[in-house]
């Protein structure tokens, strides 16, 4: 119990320490102002994962499109500042793979391929 609880207030005190909350501008001790948020992909087997922060509470709209341009999956999501979602492509048949995170007139894409 001890180590968790260590563990635990080491945590916060990075936490603190690390950042500074003003103005709607967060800041990292070595870092920039986080101003332009972009979508973050990793891939996990035959998943892909993706988080946003959405700091300024965008509709974000989520696209999975074939090598085709068909629309294999599509949604909006509004009013939530932390968006993460994973896709999985393992029964999917073989071929390229887009998707897409269309935010306050913004687009990104990530592409996967299928083999």
């Amino acid at each position: 119990m001890k180590t968790i609880r260590n563990f635990a207030v080491g945590i916060a005190l990075v936490a603190l320490s690390a950042m500074s909350i003003g103005d709607a501008s967060v800041y990292a001790a070595d870092k920039e102002p986080i101003s332009n948020e972009r979508p973050f992909f990793r891939t996990q087997g035959d998943r892909v994962i993706l988080n946003l922060l959405n700091l300024d509470l965008d509709q974000v709209k989520l696209k999975v499109i074939d090598q085709n341009g068909r629309v294999l999956y599509q949604t909006v999501i509004e009013d939530e500042l932390v968006i993460e979602k994973a896709f999985n492509f393992e029964n999917a048949y073989e071929g390229t793979y887009r998707v897409m995170v269309i935010s306050a007139g913004e687009t990104y894409t990530e592409k996967i391929i299928v083999s």
